[in-house]
């Protein structure tokens, strides 16, 4: 190229840079906007990083940048852009609360409170939601004090659930039989894996409550652990994923996951003459592969009442 063709061409560059600039980051930001309504955050993460890139001074690039990456099930990334957002904006006060939102899902509480108090501090946030994030750490502390009365190490030498199912003892251990002979809980974790502190890739888990004393039907039960389900997803902000795989008057398989967590599960729901059983396996991934899915379904099926 002629020198000084090479040399306007950069001279151009610069005097319209701005101009270029702006464009740029204007499209994309709308862009990543429009798909974040639409709850397609994948496209979101990809407009809000190329809007990043054309102007890293607009605070709700950051913000909504951190969020999709929560909603499309990248918590790590999620952090690390909201962190980036505290550090270039620290009066804005949404990064934060969603950072204790990501803490309070892993149960490390005493994170969750202070991204939680530091925002209430900040002059930026409402007086509604300082109210609202006040009962919310009130709430975060009694979910700890409720999840550390979980002794799962425990194992009873009372119940003796009357079920079989197929799992490879090889490979997986009980770590937990809890309850009475009208409710009980039993969890099976791989061999290895600490259950009590939440470092599982796989959990199998077994609830039985008596006809006797509960007397639960199948609809009425998965009911109250769908809505159970929804009001964790709207206190954290994130979207709650179910889909049925099979159903019938005594019995229902679902799917299900909350964005941003980390975790599926696929559940089966039946009862007998005896009562209700409601058998969960969850699994430590993004989603479940066509062979997974199968493969969990079948030990899912496999569970049997004596």
């Amino acid at each position: 190229m002629n020198k000084k063709i090479f040399i306007l061409a950069v001279l151009i560059t610069i005097f319209l840079g701005s101009k270029v600039f702006a464009g740029d980051f204007e499209n994309y930001y709308n862009a990543g906007y429009k798909a974040y309504k639409n709850k397609n955050y994948q496209s979101a993460v990809y407009n809000f990083e190329k809007a990043l890139k054309a102007n890293d001074k607009f605070y709700d690039t950051y913000w909504l940048l951190g969020i999709s990456y929560g909603l499309s099930n990248n918590p790590q990334k999620s952090e690390e852009i909201l962190i980036k957002a505290t550090q270039k904006f620290p009066d804005e006060w949404r990064a934060y609360t969603f950072l204790g939102d990501i803490k309070r899902a892993q149960h490390l509480t005493p994170s969750a409170i202070d991204y939680y108090e530091k925002a209430i501090s900040l002059p930026s946030m409402p007086e509604d939601g300082k109210k609202y994030y006040k009962e919310l750490i009130k709430q975060t502390i009694q979910e700890q004090k409720d999840y550390e009365k979980i002794n799962i190490s425990a194992i009873s030498n009372t119940i003796k659930p009357d079920i079989t199912f197929d799992l490879d003892l090889n490979n997986w251990y009980l770590a937990h039989l809890q309850g009475t002979d009208t409710s009980w809980i039993l969890e099976y974790g791989i061999k290895g894996e600490d259950v009590i502190n939440y470092k599982w890739t796989k959990l199998f888990t077994v609830n039985f409550f008596s006809k006797k004393k509960y007397n639960f039907d199948v609809n009425t039960y998965y009911n109250f652990f769908i809505s159970r389900l929804q009001q964790q997803a709207d206190n954290t902000n994130r979207t709650l994923k179910i889909s049925k795989i099979s159903e019938n008057n005594n019995e229902i398989y679902f799917e299900w996951t909350i964005t941003g967590r980390n975790e599926c599960e696929i559940d089966r729901i039946f009862t007998t003459n005896k009562g209700l059983y409601f058998v969960h396996f969850a699994q430590k991934t993004e989603k479940f592969s066509e062979s997974e899915r199968a493969q969990i379904i079948n030990i899912l099926k496999s569970v049997k009442t004596n």
